[in-house]
């Protein structure tokens, strides 16, 4: 095998220029590089979350069955809905579910928190953290049982 050396230089690329003839300064190279990263999250908000939420939005002024096509209907379902009984027992129940769950779950989350910030060993950290875990999803469940919310199982629940 033979190799050889020589000791032209070779022409590396130059850099890109804008059309203005100015390169990007190197905060607007780190900018942009944020915003290359972040763009799929954006499309991903834009189109699945906020698409799919205007989408309902608009469902609430037409009849459809999603497949033979769509019939204004104006503000008529919303009315139908306000006089529902069991449309408004459903809104008292999640109000109460998230008045009691979100501060509980808010109280759990600190201790966690705070025990893991003031712990000296690592195991009794993890054993804390599981052991809160654990107590938050039982909260959860108590919180829903006592708002009157179906938790699985039994009649109206998911699993029934």
């Amino acid at each position: 095998m033979v190799v050889c050396v020589t000791t032209e230089s070779v022409a590396l690329p130059q850099p890109q220029r804008r059309p203005g003839g100015r390169k990007l300064s190197r905060r607007a190279r780190r900018e942009l590089a944020a915003y290359l990263f972040i763009s799929p999250w954006i499309v991903g908000f834009l189109v699945f979350t906020a698409g799919a939420m205007l989408f309902s939005l608009g469902l609430t002024v037409f009849e459809t069955d999603l497949l033979t096509g769509f019939k204004y209907v104006g503000l008529r379902n919303i009315v139908r809905l306000s006089k529902d009984p069991l449309f408004l027992k459903s809104l008292g129940v999640t109000f109460r579910f998230v008045a009691m769950a979100v501060p509980l779950e808010v109280i759990v989350a600190l201790a966690i928190a705070l025990a893991l910030g003031l712990s000296g060993t690592a195991f009794w950290a993890l054993t804390l953290k599981k052991s809160l875990a654990e107590a938050t999803a039982r909260l959860q469940a108590a919180a829903g049982a006592v708002a009157g919310a179906p938790t699985g199982g039994g009649p109206g629940g998911a699993a029934g």
